[in-house]
């Protein structure tokens, strides 16, 4: 999607490796579901598209495959070891204040709760059928390739800066003006 996060970092990967976009590659920009059709129907030979719609799309057409490996890219790019940050959990200040117990809990649950779907792929595509709608079968098979990888906010404050100038980069408005300062970073008392 244009003006996406998806899209800055492409560009940002494109840059990297010489490209410019719109003078040595064009980019058309469609919905997800849009992409894979025309990459299914020949009408298309490279997409940019997450998990688990890529497994999806390749359990349709053994013959598609993945090119270039969005966290290898990242780690060239930035020269960090981590993955590129694809999710989040936040909440209020006040949460954090009159609650910490609360998210203190929630936290540690989360990543039982994110360890449990990577250890058991087959329940936790059958949830997510159930809950959410998705293809049972695609998702168990997605599930190794999502990039699941819990870190705390503080742990994480390095490779996120590095996300978010990335963005500020091409538009300050997709981060909210500015980048987050110290009390964005959760940190448990």
């Amino acid at each position: 999607m244009k003006s996406s996060p998806v899209d800055y970092i492409t560009q940002t990967f494109l840059k990297h490796n010489g490209l410019e976009p719109g003078k040595d590659i064009t980019l058309h920009y469609t919905q997800l579901a849009e992409g894979a059709q025309l990459l299914l129907s020949g009408k298309a030979s490279t997409i940019v598209s997450i998990q688990p719609q890529i497994t999806a799309i390749q359990m349709k057409n053994d013959q598609v495959r993945s090119i270039v490996d969005y966290k290898k890219e990242w780690q060239q790019v930035t020269k960090l070891n981590t993955d590129l940050p694809n999710a989040g959990l936040a909440t209020k200040q006040s949460v954090i204040a009159s609650q910490p117990e609360l998210v203190a809990r929630f936290q540690e649950e989360y990543q039982k709760a994110l360890q449990w779907t990577l250890d058991n792929p087959k329940e936790a595509a059958q949830l997510a059928n159930k809950y959410f709608k998705l293809d049972a079968g695609v998702v168990e098979k997605a599930i190794p390739h999502m990039a699941l990888d819990f870190a705390s906010a503080s742990e994480s404050k390095e490779v996120l800066s590095t996300y978010y100038q990335t963005l500020m980069n091409y538009s300050k408005d997709s981060i909210g003006g500015k980048l987050p300062d110290e009390q964005f970073y959760y940190q448990p008392k």
